[in-house]
């Protein structure tokens, strides 16, 4: 099984952390990031692909080209440009069957990665308050993407399902053109929603995603990995 890891963010909301570290190095329990999610892909997966840029080369130097059995490739990309860019920066090593995309910032368990591997097609997904301008998702009976609204309120009130960062594809997703966020970038989420009309994708409900953007995050993660 091959996994990109997308790793390329400067990470700017962690402030001083990333000044001179690339965010998927920033510790959490005593690990980097990467580390978390290299553990939790020993058992399913043999080659990792990591798309880097902001001092990627200090990512390369940490981890070498293999950790604990899996073969890692690091690919620079070219020019920022989303998640959906980032992947597309690597779509020439992924031509035969599926594989896992993760974001490079957050934390995952086996189990969760597992079940979504599980699938043809899957979006992690988390039940959560969502950030203005995400997606709230709605799934059918049988756990397939059936909808989704983008989020225009600064304090929702309530929970929904939103798409956390993994997804399983295949090479279907090339046929489509990357939807454009904003600020010249493209989302890999809203790209993957408008593949869902032609092709099912099921959503599944990730119960240990951890998700780190600011310093706090990283107190509340630590706690959380703890128990």
């Amino acid at each position: 099984m091959k996994v990109v890891i997308m790793a390329a963010g400067r990470g700017s909301r962690l402030g001083y952390l990333t000044s001179d570290n690339p965010k998927t190095l920033v510790a959490v329990g005593g690990k980097p990031i990467l580390k978390h999610i290299l553990y939790a892909l020993k058992p399913l997966a043999n080659e990792v692909i990591i798309v880097t840029d902001y001092l990627g080369h200090k990512i390369k130097k940490r981890f070498g080209s293999h950790f604990d059995g899996l073969k890692l490739i690091y690919v620079r990309q070219e020019k920022l440009a989303g998640t959906a860019g980032a992947l597309w920066q690597v779509r020439g090593y992924l031509n035969t069957g599926k594989f896992l995309a993760l974001n490079g910032d957050d934390i995952y368990s086996t189990s969760d990665l597992a079940k979504c591997l599980d699938e043809e097609l899957a979006v992690g997904l988390t039940r959560n308050f969502p950030w203005k301008n995400y997606e709230a998702i709605k799934l059918n009976r049988s756990g397939f993407i059936k909808s989704w609204r983008k989020i225009t309120s600064e304090k929702p009130k309530k929970k929904v399902l939103i798409i956390s960062g993994a997804y399983v594809l295949d090479k279907r997703i090339f046929n489509y053109e990357p939807v454009k966020i904003n600020n010249g970038e493209f989302g890999l989420p809203q790209t993957i929603l408008k593949m869902s009309k032609e092709h099912p994708v099921k959503g599944v409900v990730m119960d240990k995603w951890l998700s780190i953007n600011y310093p706090g995050d990283i107190v509340k993660a630590e706690k959380y990995l703890k128990n």
